[in-house]
């Protein structure tokens, strides 16, 4: 026998053997393999009468306790050594069938009258038992009610490891229909029923497990005790589900870290400010320990053997994506370790490069704006992985056509966003100019879908700074002005108004005049470029000039509104004091900064154009 191997840590598996589950036998399989194991005689009485005594049991029925002519699954009072009476169980289907005879009937709710669908209340063959079973009342949420918790839930995993060790050499012995069919979240007094296979040696301790989790969901209720969860060694164990050979107990433990971490678990258990403190404080020494744990490397691991195919295995993706997006929430600082010591952001790429859409392809979407917000590293790391191609890729399906639903807005939304946040950076802006980005932004302007509202803004940050210029005179070369300055004079406004209720002119004009004042500033003088530029304020009669001179008065008005606002709400209360910024921020809103990008632009045609001057 090889020690080593027995007791050698398992890689994480791969999943492609789960779920081999035998079908749930039917009523025509029981009425068979019964005719096949009795008696002539049996079968002959068998079919003259079971159709006649079978039929719908509700739950008074079984509490009555009334002999009403119901013939049980393989039971007959006349019967003393058939096959399903007396000593015909197995000894582990009488120990079951003891047990469900312990069964208080004041836990029974008297206001459940639903009738029970099966074949009879308790059924046996030697394959299947079905039964009844109660879930138990969850612990009390104090320290004690929590140790109590922990200590079921390391019972629960040292079994499970135990049973996995004992009968290593026939790992297909187990069977994981308790957490995929059977176990449902529903209040202590549902009556529910399970499945059991008498011939699964892992069975048991896999349901034990998984109901030790979900009763640790519990824990997200009292986050301050977090610390004490820690000291009592939890974490380790917890993540050492991740690598369980049996995805849905790694699901389970994904789904719970999800929960334990939820940036908003703090202010929800919270009544006052004091708690939400040490609630606060308890999520942060949960993140430190589960991060020194390896955690997020076990996490992205664990991607790979995710078949979103499976809807458990989709929706544990899912809870993956809200554990990041849970972590940079608590912590913006975390995203750069996220990308650094992780393959996620490959993982995501990738993900959003799958054609059908669906909630993970939109949340993968999210996460990647999330790490590209404010981290120069990630963003640089971004584009060596190729993924201002794929953003583009993904963007050009939108060209011609609008998201769907709400969904697929929110998606193509972050697709933008992202774009944007990676443009930040010159590597960036190269990669999209050599990408084809700014073309592709153009033709969304002309086609005024909702694309286009998005792509000026796109525009705006892939040409300012002075690492612009490139993507500027490429703009002018591919007869980007004409574009510009028909959406500068306000032509399809009408239409977008109409369409899309999120449109905000006010929000295009400032990119229109930033996209304007960048081509001022980078366009180099005395070139073609920046002459053609120039010359759009004098054609067709000034109209573009007096485009400036009418958004100078309309913007000018707002702020001077805002001014007269404060000095008036100055006068009436004296003790009224805002502080400069709190000014400042109300003109911005009021429209200062676009004033002031329509008086730069003013200035310096002005100063090039003597026509326009004068």
């Amino acid at each position: 026998m090889n020690i080593d191997q027995i007791f050698k840590i398992p890689a994480i598996p791969s999943g492609k053997n789960k779920r081999k589950l035998h079908a749930n036998p039917d009523q025509d399989f029981l009425d068979k393999y019964r005719e096949l194991n009795a008696t002539p005689e049996q079968a002959e009485s068998s079919s003259s009468g079971s159709k006649s005594k079978r039929r719908n049991v509700t739950i008074e029925d079984e509490e009555d306790g009334a002999d009403d002519g119901v013939e049980y699954m393989g039971y007959d009072e006349e019967e003393d050594e058939g096959r399903f009476y007396g000593g015909g169980l197995t000894e582990e289907q009488q120990q079951i069938m003891d047990l469900m005879d312990e069964v208080d009937e004041e836990e029974v709710s008297t206001k459940r009258t639903q009738s029970v669908t099966w074949p009879d209340y308790i059924a046996t063959t030697d394959r299947y038992i079905f039964c009844p079973l109660f879930l138990s009342k969850p612990e009390a949420m104090d320290l004690t009610g929590v140790k109590r918790m922990i200590l079921k839930f390391e019972k629960a995993i040292n079994k499970n490891q135990e049973l996995r060790m004992k009968f290593a050499d026939d790992p297909t012995k187990y069977v994981d229909l308790f957490i995929s069919h059977s176990i449902m979240r529903v209040s202590p007094d549902q009556l529910i029923f399970l499945v059991f296979d008498p011939h699964s040696r892992f069975m048991e301790s896999e349901a034990d497990l998984d109901e030790e989790i979900k009763h640790l969901l519990t824990l997200a209720q009292v986050p301050h005790l977090y610390p004490d969860v820690v000291k009592l060694g939890t974490i380790p164990s917890l993540l050492s589900l991740l690598s369980h050979e049996n995805t849905d107990i790694a699901i389970d433990a994904i789904e719970l870290l999800n929960e334990l971490t939820d940036e908003d678990v703090g202010a929800a258990a919270a009544d006052n400010e004091e708690d939400e403190d040490a609630a606060q404080e308890g999520v942060r020494v949960l993140v430190d320990a589960l991060l020194e744990n390896q955690m997020l490397e076990l996490l992205i691991q664990n991607l790979s053997r995710m078949d979103e195919n499976e809807p458990a295995d989709k929706q544990g993706v899912f809870n993956t994506l809200g554990i990041m997006e849970n972590l940079t929430g608590l912590d913006p600082k975390l995203s750069e370790r996220i990308v650094a010591e992780t393959e996620l952001l490959p993982w995501l790429l990738k993900r959003i490069k799958v054609k059908a859409f669906d909630s993970n392809k939109q949340y993968a979407s999210e996460i990647i704006a999330i790490l590209l917000q404010s981290s120069r590293a990630n963003r640089i790391k971004f584009g060596e992985l190729g993924g201002v191609d794929v953003l583009l890729q993904m963007l050009s399906g939108f060209k011609r056509k609008d998201p769907r639903d709400a969904d697929e807005t929110e998606m193509l939304e972050n697709f933008f966003d992202a774009l944007c946040s990676a443009l930040a950076e010159s590597e960036i802006k190269q990669r999209f100019l050599d990408g084809e980005g700014v073309e592709l932004m153009l033709i969304m302007m002309k086609e005024k879908m909702m694309s286009r509202m998005r792509s000026i803004k796109v525009l705006d940050f892939a040409l300012s700074t002075p690492e612009g210029v490139p993507c500027c005179i490429r703009f002018v070369d591919v007869f980007g002005l004409k574009t510009l300055f028909s959406t500068f004079m306000r032509k399809g406004v009408k239409k977008l108004k109409k369409a899309y209720k999120g449109y905000s002119d006010t929000e295009e004009e400032e990119h229109i005049i930033c996209i304007i004042v960048s081509l001022l500033k980078n366009l180099p003088t005395d070139t073609i470029h920046r002459f053609r530029l120039i010359n759009k304020f004098s054609e067709d009669d000034y109209e573009k000039s007096d485009r400036l001179l009418e958004m100078r008065e309309q913007y000018d008005a707002r702020v001077e509104a805002v001014d007269r606002e404060v000095r008036a709400a100055q006068r009436d209360d004296d003790e009224l004091e805002e502080t400069e910024e709190e000014l400042y921020l109300k003109r911005l809103e009021a429209g200062l900064f676009t004033l002031q990008m329509v008086d730069l632009t003013i200035a310096w045609v002005c100063d090039e154009d003597k026509k326009v001057r004068k």
